[in-house]
């Protein structure tokens, strides 16, 4: 299974913009290869450069059409609404992760820890700390995508057949500053706060899989039915470009779809290209939305602080626009 992840927008105060995007699309590897297939038609002499941004209104609709008919393409998208995640803010909610990172470290060495998880834990604060507001604010909209996608990915696929798959989890994001630096940074909060051993970890399997799943096989823990290995899950990770790793695209397009929809939410085009998704919603989204059925993404903050409901005058419309269509 392919895992793409890329960012779309501002993540950082800039003019009027007032939001960036990351958005994270599973597929299976059966899907993926009829997929190729399609976008090598559409693109005959190639499709390694196409970018949602520039991709024209013509092939947009006729990918979202196919996407729109794929169960097994799913997408997530965190939507950060800087009108409440200012620079100020970005900065606080990074001396706050630094603060907790400081003090499992002080619990750590009261209760005579292993001193190579105390190095472990220090070296990524110094990391967190020294990140640029832009490149922190992506790293942490990425991590915390990763850690709620994880909890319940697999009953988007409950009804996909195992032979559909290989059930091999392949991780991608799309290129970023210091690649290999935020792809170890990035790696280590992941296994570092959501490991099997700490109680908050959770990929949740459902129990019709049972232990003959291939995912469970692979993945699970021995009897331990409700553990997960998060090191083997996260094994195969890379930070790629969109040239080499053709999968980005995939979020690419639906990223940037949702953005101009937003952008453009006056124009009822964009809306109707928006609902073609409606289908391959993953349940990270409809599980955490109480009963709204036309979310299309998940509204995140850095102003820990402020109320969920103030959020950008444009979101709102957009939501209330989207859910008449």
């Amino acid at each position: 299974m392919i895992v793409a992840v890329d960012e779309t927008g501002s993540f950082k105060e800039k003019g009027d913009i007032e939001y960036g995007l990351v958005t994270l699309v599973t597929i299976t590897d059966s899907e993926w290869t009829k997929f190729s297939d399609f976008m090598a038609k559409l693109y005959p002499s190639g499709w390694n450069k196409v970018k949602g941004t520039h991709i024209s209104l013509e092939n947009r609709t006729k990918i979202l059409k196919y996407i729109g008919r794929k169960q097994e393409i799913v997408y997530t998208t965190f939507l950060y609404d800087l009108t409440s995640g200012t620079d100020r803010w970005v900065n606080y909610h990074k001396n706050e992760e630094v603060k907790r990172i400081n003090k499992t470290i002080s619990d750590i060495k009261n209760n005579n820890g292993h001193q190579s998880l105390i190095s472990e834990l220090e070296l990524l604060r110094n990391q967190l700390r020294n990140l640029a507001v832009s490149d922190y604010s992506k790293f942490i909209m990425i991590f915390e995508l990763f850690v709620e996608w994880q909890k319940f990915f697999q009953f988007d696929y409950f009804y996909t057949s195992p032979k559909n798959d290989t059930w091999k989890m392949k991780h991608i994001v799309d290129t970023q500053n210091k690649p290999d630096k935020f792809k170890n940074l990035l790696k280590s909060l992941i296994m570092l706060t959501t490991n099997e051993l700490n109680p908050y970890y959770r990929i949740n399997s459902p129990k019709e899989w049972m232990a003959s799943h291939p995912f469970n096989k692979i993945y699970g823990i021995p009897n331990r039915p409700e553990a997960f290995n998060g090191k083997l899950f996260y094994k195969d990770f890379k930070i790629g470009a969109e040239q080499d790793d053709l999968q980005l695209i995939l979020p690419d397009l639906i990223g940037n779809t949702i953005h101009k929809s937003i952008k453009n939410r006056q124009s009822v085009m964009w809306l109707k290209l928006l609902k073609r998704l409606k289908p391959n919603r993953s349940l990270t989204i409809t599980n955490k939305v109480s009963g709204n059925k036309y979310q299309y993404y998940l509204v995140r903050g850095f102003d820990r602080l402020r109320e969920r409901k103030a959020v950008s005058p444009s979101i709102k419309e957009h939501s209330i626009l989207m859910s008449k269509i």
